[in-house]
């Protein structure tokens, strides 16, 4: 009984997870959102830059991490975020470049790991994973699927709906397992 509310608690937030994955899949369409956050801290004789950043675009949605060891406080100026602060960045669809340029690469997975090189910086590293909208949905509806499958489920066979007890045959109209009063429809005989 327990599994079956937790299953249905875990189903629901994943249908939740689903219906906003696809609210920011449209809304992506009309307005380009990246989010992140920076830190920056003292490291031997350079500064260690780590950034953190979320797209929110239709052709690159994905996470970005970037770990820089930098030798030269200046790096800072050209970096462009405040180093622990959030930030947000919002413009009309089509004003941040897409580096996305082929069909495939805009629907299907992309990762890759590469060094920095930039200026200033002695070694860095620059971690990308780009998951397109429709494998969050997909990966988020799964659970209510199944869950609305077990439902369906029960409802045409003669099994408690709370316990899921078998009830053919069943003439008290009470579940023997869990005591839940029951339709006399669950309790009839199967046609043969």
């Amino acid at each position: 009984m327990i599994r079956h509310w937790l299953f249905t608690i875990i189903s629901a937030v994943s249908l939740l997870l689903c219906t906003t994955a696809v609210l920011i899949w449209i809304d992506s369409y009309r307005v380009d959102r990246i989010f992140g956050y920076t830190s920056f801290k003292r490291e031997g004789n350079g500064w260690r830059w780590q950034h953190w950043e979320c797209s929110l675009l239709p052709s690159r949605s994905g996470f970005i991490y970037q770990s820089n060891l930098a030798n030269d406080v200046r790096y800072e100026r050209k970096w462009g975020y405040r180093p622990g602060q959030w930030f947000i960045r919002t413009a009309p669809t089509g004003k941040i470049p897409s580096i996305s340029r082929t069909l495939l690469q805009r629907l299907w997975f992309m990762w890759y790991a590469r060094p920095a090189n930039e200026q200033f910086v002695v070694s860095g590293m620059e971690y990308r994973v780009r998951v397109p909208f429709w494998a969050y949905v997909l990966a988020f509806s799964i659970l209510p699927l199944l869950w609305i499958r077990k439902r369906r489920r029960r409802r045409v066979g003669h099994e408690c709906p709370v316990c899921s007890y078998n009830l053919t045959a069943n003439t008290s109209g009470v579940c023997p397992e869990c005591g839940t009063p029951v339709p006399a429809s669950t309790t009839e005989k199967p046609p043969a």
